[in-house]
């Protein structure tokens, strides 16, 4: 890690990263003076044995940063009650910028690992992408995402054992969130009194007819309160 966050800078800054020999490159010297204040990387460059730094581990490197990417993806049920998907991809341009590029909502009659893996499999052969160069993958912690077994993460790790699967920051943070407001009875009360409500006018088409009867013309729907998305 230490090594490809050093090739990084050398990269943005438009460093060589090799000299005339090993030793004398920016690539070695960056690597020593950062390790003067890194015990672990200072074993580590103390190493007698393989250091994991030549040339072909360079050159391999640079490669995943100019070729590989991510996968974000998330199912959820549209308006018409139909399952979606939907997949983007999170790749690094050669000027070193992170960009997100959305590649659209894929419909699906199942959400299995199996189903799931195979639309991923299918979008990428689309945009002429190969799972060999995919670095990392994001998904939500339901199981046929996130399971370890049979999961979708694990189905692709089989393939390239370095797509590196990390659970969603947004979805945690909904879920901490959540946590969090149960451990408070006045938010927690507040949070059910409104569920309830949402139910109740729900229940009835008389309730629901009259609720739509007050409301803006550019109102839409009286959706169930999602205990998942309480950020939203």
């Amino acid at each position: 890690m230490r090594g490809a966050s050093t090739l990084h800078y050398l990269f943005k800054q438009g460093l060589a990263v090799r000299g005339h020999t090993e030793c004398t490159g920016n690539f070695e010297n960056l690597l020593k003076l950062r390790a003067a204040d890194n015990a672990s990387l200072k074993s580590w460059m103390d190493r007698s044995g393989y250091k994991w730094l030549s040339p072909a581990i360079q050159n391999e490197i640079i490669q995943d940063m100019a070729l590989s990417f991510a996968i974000v993806m998330d199912e959820t049920t549209d308006a018409s009650c139909k399952e979606q998907v939907s997949i983007c991809l999170r790749y690094v341009t050669q000027s070193l910028q992170v960009h997100e590029t959305f590649t659209g909502f894929y419909e699906t009659a199942s959400t299995n690992a199996s189903t799931m893996c195979d639309i991923t499999k299918d979008v990428l052969a689309r945009f002429e992408l190969q799972l060999s160069n995919c670095r990392g993958q994001c998904f939500d912690g339901a199981s046929n995402m996130a399971g370890n077994v049979t999961g979708l993460q694990k189905r692709i790790c089989d393939v390239e054992p370095k797509a590196l699967f990390v659970h969603c920051l947004n979805h945690s943070l909904n879920l901490s969130f959540q946590d969090a407001m149960s451990h408070i009875p006045h938010c927690w009360d507040a949070m059910n009194l409104v569920k309830d409500l949402i139910n109740f006018v729900r229940d009835s088409p008389k309730r629901l007819a009259w609720f739509a009867s007050f409301q803006d013309h550019d109102t839409g729907a009286l959706w169930l309160l999602c205990p998942t998305r309480w950020t939203m």
